[in-house]
């Protein structure tokens, strides 16, 4: 869940958990984690909030993702795993 918020919403400057749950449901992705990732995320220092907006503490994060990585491949993985916990749940 925690790669699944990263690779969404980095493109994003800011957002709120309702823009990451909006952004999830669009993707057909379980959204009752979304709020224990980004308490997770704030703890590891990968994002910082201020009230109730979201951005990736270092600003630098987002050219760096693009420039050594494939965004859409890691997503998919990353949407496969999610997907399979949430059916070994069920």
């Amino acid at each position: 869940m925690l790669r699944l918020v990263v690779y969404v919403m980095w493109s994003f400057s800011e957002f709120s958990q309702a823009d990451v749950v909006k952004e999830f449901s669009a993707r057909e992705l379980p959204t009752d984690g979304v709020a224990n990732a980004l308490r997770t995320l704030e703890i590891y220092s990968i994002l910082t909030r201020e009230e109730t907006r979201y951005r990736f503490t270092y600003q630098e994060f987002k050219s760096f993702i693009e420039k050594h990585e494939d965004i859409n491949s890691l997503f998919e993985t990353s949407r496969d795993e999610v997907l399979k916990e949430v059916i070994k749940r069920d």
